[in-house]
């Protein structure tokens, strides 16, 4: 579990699984409902209703609010609080299923997202975020974070490299899911943004395994480099500041930690790994 601290000048500001939810929630409540759900949903995204695009959002909003289920039952809530949370729960997904999307939103999705529901998710975020906590990003912060993915996207496309080049086009679409969830931000939330940033930290630890002497080749040498900030930037603005999952884990888990401290020793792997 890791923590993030304040600076002396500078309160950081948390949030954490079920205020992100709440607000996402919110959000949902305005707009044209009269809409069929799908149609609403699709307008409320921003993408066509029932293309790739939009069957990622809303998987990704899914998943969130049923993992908000397992997360109840970590907290130390009173049982007749947790039931009611359970319970709303199971009524807020049911704004995303079939009847959702088949009727005007105003009409059930809505009912499903009610204020009561709302106010009860509001009121797990405080316990919540006692163990399940990530800094807030700032709106600015992550068009910053959008800008530098594009660029560094748009670069990797005009290079190749002499050998492996598999491997710069793995780190192409690690980077263009990267790009897509900064995107979509507030659908895809903390966790599922940093999952995404897991396909582009394997694609560069897979390319700098591949290429040990880079001395001896400045086009692969170059791709890390300018990768590794991006990385070490997005990463420093999403990370958890208390998580029961973390990057880092997944990296000791997948690699471990001898084949780490032997295979690198370039800094972005300490900052991901290190305390």
């Amino acid at each position: 579990m890791a923590e993030v601290h304040a600076s002396a000048d500078s309160e950081v500001k948390l949030t954490d699984p079920a205020r992100e939810i709440v607000q996402l929630l919110n959000g949902l409540r305005q707009g044209e409902t009269h809409l069929p759900g799908g149609e609403f949903l699709g307008q409320h995204f921003d993408v066509e209703p029932w293309t790739p695009d939009f069957y990622r959002i809303l998987t990704a909003i899914i998943e969130r609010i049923d993992e908000l289920r397992s997360l109840v039952r970590l907290v130390q809530i009173d049982d007749d609080h947790q039931s009611d949370l359970l319970a709303a729960i199971d009524e807020i997904q049911l704004a995303f299923s079939h009847s959702g999307f088949a009727h005007p939103w105003v009409n059930f999705g809505l009912n499903q997202i009610s204020q009561t529901n709302i106010a009860l998710l509001r009121g797990l975020s405080p316990p919540l975020r006692q163990v399940f906590s990530y800094r807030r990003i700032s709106d600015d912060e992550r068009i910053e974070l959008i800008d530098m993915v594009a660029q560094l996207s748009s670069w990797l496309k005009e290079r190749q490299l002499s050998e492996q080049d598999f491997l710069r086009e793995a780190l192409l679409t690690g980077l263009a899911s990267l790009e897509f969830r900064l995107s979509m931000f507030p659908f895809f939330g903390h966790r599922y943004t940093l999952q995404s940033l897991q396909d582009t930290v394997a694609a560069y630890m897979a390319l700098e395994r591949n290429f040990p002497d880079l001395k001896n080749n400045p086009d692969a040498e170059a791709v890390l480099n300018k990768t590794e900030t991006v990385i070490k930037d997005v990463y420093a603005k999403l990370r958890s500041a208390k998580e029961l999952w973390e990057i880092s884990d997944w990296l000791l888990k997948v690699y471990g930690a001898t084949t780490l401290a032997i295979t690198t020793a370039r800094p972005v792997i300490a900052l991901l790994t290190g305390p």
